[in-house]
C-alpha cells in the first residue's frame, strides 16, 4: 500500500512491547535515512503520552463501560492529540518531499473500545468507536471496519505501508513482565503483548491490498534479523531506505548518556544501550515452554508463571499464522 497521488512513502512499524523494535530502529538507522524526515530518536510513539494519561494519571481500567461521560471525552481528546502529532510529522515530510517511517506499538493505537469488547463481551454500554477526526493534509477522517481495530479511519489506513514486527511469545512475555516488574507495576501482559490485534490488522491490509503495490502488508520475525542482520539489507530496499547507512555495530552508551534517559526509558532499552551490537543469543530456537515455565515459577513464583504460561499459550496461534506469512530473504529462497 502506499500513498495515492504522490510517491511519498508512509511506512509505519507496527510493533510489540519487547519484539525488538528499539534493535531494530538502532539498525535501522531511521536518523540518517536522507529520504526520511528526521522525527523523535523512538521513531514514533505519538500516542505514548495518550496512553499515559488514559491509564496512569486517569487511571482508568480497560473496562470502557466504568468510563464517565467526561472521562470519555478525555479519553477522545487525548488521542485526537497523538493523531494530530503524527500528522503534522507526515504533513511536514510530505511538504519537504520526504517520506517517514512511523512506529507505534499495537496496543497504543487500538481502539479502546474494540479492547474492551474482546475483554468483557458485547453487553453493556462500550460507546462507539474512537476513530480518530480529520486533521491536516494528510488525515481526511472517515469510517472503520471491523478487522480495522486502530484509531484511523479505513480511507488512511489505504494510503500507508505497513510492516508489522513479531517475536515469539516465549521470548516476549517473560521479557515485558520482567521489565514491568523492575519498574514496580504489574502490567497485564495478555494485553500490551497480545497479537490478536496485529492479526485482525493484518487481515484487514490483505482485504484492502493495493494490487499495483502488493508487498504490503509485510511482517518481520525479530529472530530472523538476530539471527541473520544481513536480512535486514534486503528489507530496507522493499521499505525504500538506503541500506549502505544501516549499523550493525554501535557505541555503547556512556553513564552519561545513559542517565539522560528517563529512567522507565532506560529500563526498557537497557539490553540495547549496554550493546555495541546485536546479541545473536536473543531469539527462541531451541526454547521449550515447559522448561520455561519451570524456570518462571523459580523466578516469578507459581502464581505468576502460570499466568504468564497462559498468556503465552493464548498468543502463540497468532503469532505462528504471522510468522507463516512472514517477509523472507529472497537470496535464501
Amino acid at each position: 500500500m502506499a500513498s495515492p497521488n504522490t510517491n511519498h512513502k508512509r511506512n509505519f512499524l507496527l510493533t510489540i512491547p519487547r519484539s525488538g523494535s528499539n534493535l531494530l530502529v538502532r539498525i535501522l538507522n531511521l536518523t540518517e535515512q536522507p529520504d526520511i524526515l528526521r522525527g523523535n530518536s523512538g521513531g514514533g510513539y505519538y500516542f505514548f503520552d495518550a496512553h499515559a494519561k488514559i491509564y496512569g494519571e486517569l487511571r482508568l481500567t480497560n473496562d470502557v463501560r466504568t468510563w464517565s461521560t467526561r472521562e470519555r471525552e478525555l479519553v477522545r481528546e487525548a488521542l485526537q492529540s497523538g493523531t494530530e502529532a503524527m500528522i503534522q510529522h507526515i504533513d511536514s515530510a510530505e511538504q519537504q518531499g520526504k517520506s517517514v517511517y512511523i512506529k507505534e506499538h499495537m496496543p497504543l493505537i487500538t481502539d479502546p473500545v474494540v479492547v474492551s469488547r474482546a475483554f468483557f463481551g458485547e453487553d453493556g454500554d462500550h460507546g462507539s468507536r474512537y476513530t480518530a477526526q480529520a486533521c491536516g493534509k494528510a488525515y481526511k477522517g472517515g469510517d472503520v471496519t471491523p478487522l480495522n481495530v486502530t484509531l484511523f479511519s479505513d480511507s488512511f489506513l489505504k494510503t500507508i505501508r505497513p510492516t508489522f514486527l513479531i517475536r515469539h511469545p516465549l521470548v516476549m512475555f517473560p521479557s515485558y513482565y520482567r521489565a514491568h516488574r523492575d519498574l514496580g507495576g504489574d502490567r497485564q501482559t495478555h494485553k500490551e503483548c497480545s497479537l490478536k490485534w496485529s492479526r485482525s490488522l493484518y487481515d484487514w491490509f490483505v482485504q484492502n491490498r493495493n494490487q499495483d503495490d502488493s508487498t504490503f502488508p509485510t511482517i518481520l520475525d525479530a529472530d530472523d534479523f538476530i539471527a541473520q542482520p544481513e536480512f535486514l539489507i534486503e528489507y530496507s530496499q522493499l521499505v525504500g531506505l538506503d541500506a549502505s547507512k544501516l549499523l550493525f555495530e554501535w557505541n555503547k552508551k556512556t553513564t552519561e548518556e545513559l542517565e539522560a534517559i528517563n529512567f522507565k526509558i532506560r529500563r526498557m532499552t537497557d539490553t540495547l544501550n549496554a550493546s555495541s551490537g546485536i546479541i545473536k543469543g536473543k531469539v527462541s530456537l531451541g526454547l521449550n515452554i515447559e522448561e520455561e515455565v519451570q524456570k518462571w515459577k523459580e523466578e516469578f513464583g507459581e502464581e505468576k508463571a502460570a499466568r504468564l504460561e497462559k498468556d503465552v499459550r493464548a498468543a502463540t496461534e497468532d503469532y505462528e499464522y504471522l510468522k507463516a506469512r512472514r517477509f523472507r530473504s529472497q537470496k535464501s529462497a
